[in-house]
């Protein structure tokens, strides 16, 4: 018996202890064994049925796996896991395409004008976007698939009829999007932010999104599609609903604020489970750091307010303060001051330079700076 019928048997309820303990060594091995486990949980819950055990080596997994999880203490990596498991297989390619990060977009994409909005087709073919001129979106039959205008591309007027097709919109550091998807809702992309969406939603299905970045839904209601966004290791189910989700790559959290409606947020891994969701109200934060959901309730106009042009920080860690004067400028900025992170601060700023964005900073907590081009170079006060 190798650990797949072990799985097997715990997902039919017929594991034994000896068997339930081998089980919750292996899961605690590591991050990727827990993930896979509770991946294939989720699917047999949805009534995926499981491969027959004697397609399997089973003699050899079971070496494999023994010597894991009582001899070395070592984990299970993907390679290892997709030999001696092949139910891992067509989990491993439902769920993790298109999740991590902005991991969609090509590499191609980066040798582009860095300060362009990109286009991305699931051909891999890129088209730059103007953020003032208009322009139509066509595929290669000629028919409309969007069109551009001052600040937003929308599809709500596609004229294509195929369903499945799906771009990508990359927004650079100091330039804000919007994008009206083919249903009507809209979606606010701020600077240096990922999404992506169908081209056409799919009638009768879920309409589902991927954010790698922050932006704020405006969900058009439609009670037999729920409205699905993922991103990082989270999702969000909606019907009808506002609200705006922060989850850049570099933060270690991801921020879901309600604003309007409500939302149940869920792990990725583990499927939507109405029972271990988690339900916002408007007017509440869900903090997620990988691991557990924390909610408080909070003023929502300091989370949303970046769509107005205003820049709000309430008791807000310097650090945590940069990363957002870098996407907002299109700076980066290298602190030598290191006292200064952890510095708290409340300000609101919104027509300011950067560099009055500093200097009201430095008047509260004095440091120097400098500014070459579009780096910035914070450094210790000089003794006096």
């Amino acid at each position: 018996m190798n650990i797949t019928e072990i799985i097997r048997k715990k997902l039919e309820g017929e594991v034994s202890t000896e068997e339930d303990r081998l089980l919750e060594a292996w899961i605690s091995e590591s991050s990727t064994n827990r993930r896979l486990f509770y991946r294939l949980k989720s699917l047999n819950q949805r009534g995926v049925p499981m491969p027959e055990m004697s397609e399997l080596d089973t003699e050899i997994a079971w070496k494999k796996t023994m010597a894991k999880i009582e001899v070395r203490r070592k984990p299970f990596g993907f390679i290892t896991i997709l030999k001696y498991a092949a139910i891992f297989i067509g989990v491993v390619g439902i769920i993790s395409y298109g999740f991590w990060g902005d991991s969609w977009l090509s590499k191609d994409s980066d040798q582009l004008d860095k300060q362009a909005i990109i286009l991305q087709f699931d051909n891999g073919e890129h088209r730059v976007i103007s953020n003032e001129d208009e322009q139509s979106i066509e595929n290669t039959e000629g028919e409309t698939l969007g069109t551009v205008e001052i600040g937003q591309i929308d599809y709500s007027k596609t004229t294509i009829t195929a369903q499945g097709e799906y771009h990508s919109l990359k927004i650079p550091y100091g330039k804000n999007f919007k994008v009206v998807l083919s249903d009507g809702s809209i979606v606010h992309l701020n600077a240096g932010s990922s999404l992506r969406y169908p081209v056409k939603f799919s009638k009768g299905e879920e309409r589902h999104v991927f954010l790698s970045g922050e932006a704020f839904f405006d969900v058009s209601k439609a009670t037999l599609n729920p409205f699905i966004v993922t991103s990082g290791k989270m999702a969000i189910k909606v019907l009808g609903t506002h609200f705006n989700v922060t989850s850049y790559p570099d933060d270690l959290n991801i921020k879901t604020v309600l604003v309007e409606g409500s939302v149940r947020l869920y792990e990725r891994v583990n499927g939507y489970d109405l029972d271990s969701s988690i339900l916002l109200a408007p007017g509440e934060l869900a903090t997620f750091d990988n691991e557990i959901f924390v909610v408080d309730k909070v003023d929502t106009k300091i989370y949303t307010a970046w769509m107005n042009g205003k820049l709000v920080f309430k008791k807000l860690p310097f650090r945590d303060i940069a990363k957002k004067l870098e996407r907002r400028y299109n700076v980066n900025i290298n602190n030598e001051y290191k006292e200064l992170e952890e510095r708290v601060f409340t300000a609101t700023f919104d027509v300011e330079t950067i560099d009055e964005v500093l200097v009201t900073f430095a008047a509260e907590t004095h440091f120097e700076y400098e500014i070459v081009g579009n780096e910035i170079t914070l450094k210790q006060p000089v003794s006096s």
